[in-house]
């Protein structure tokens, strides 16, 4: 087992939504309908519903409502195992500390690294956040695909019937002249 997680830092792109660092850990993903470069921090700030902010577990299942906390500022569901104690209202961690990157790399040489199992949890959850993003859009394209081919397999056929009658046509005003 390996003791970090080495990143590479050849990418000088910002992330989309912070705006912060140097492109190190940037995922394509789409949120609300479009698609930004976003790090690992924001990819989980974004979608505060879809893991525990305390283990990283991703949702789905969804745990049931008497096994978890939810937040008062950003509706995430945190298990009620993972926190100590139950304070209502229930403001999670991602709340209480808005401003923290939530992935602490450290630069070696040309190189970043994340040490500890931590890092490896959300690394897991955002690559899992990230990987059900970009499965419904791939989803979602091939439903449109097959939507485009059907049409295009009726304009075709349309356009074959448009080409007949014109022949048809022609070939009536051929005799007409003759006659």
């Amino acid at each position: 087992m390996f003791d970090s997680i080495v990143v590479s830092s050849s990418i000088t792109t910002p992330c989309d939504e912070c705006e912060i660092g140097d492109g190190v850990m940037l995922h394509k993903i789409r949120y609300q309908g479009r698609f930004f470069r976003l790090c690992g921090t924001c990819v989980l700030r974004l979608h505060p519903q879809s893991f525990c902010p305390i283990c990283f577990q991703v949702y789905p299942p969804l745990p049931p409502n008497n096994v978890v906390l939810t937040c008062n500022q950003c509706n995430s569901l945190t298990h009620s195992h993972c926190v100590k104690a139950h304070p209502n209202p229930y403001t999670c961690s991602l709340c209480l500390n808005p401003n923290t990157c939530l992935f602490k790399l450290e630069k070696v040489g040309d190189k970043f690294t994340m040490d500890g199992i931590d890092a490896r949890k959300k690394l897991i959850a955002t690559t899992k956040i990230v990987s059900t993003s970009l499965n419904e859009v791939a989803a979602e394209a091939k439903v449109e695909a097959e939507r485009k081919a059907s049409e295009a397999i009726l304009m075709r056929k349309r356009a074959k019937d448009v080409l007949e009658n014109l022949t048809n046509v022609v070939m009536e005003e051929k005799l007409k002249k003759k006659k």
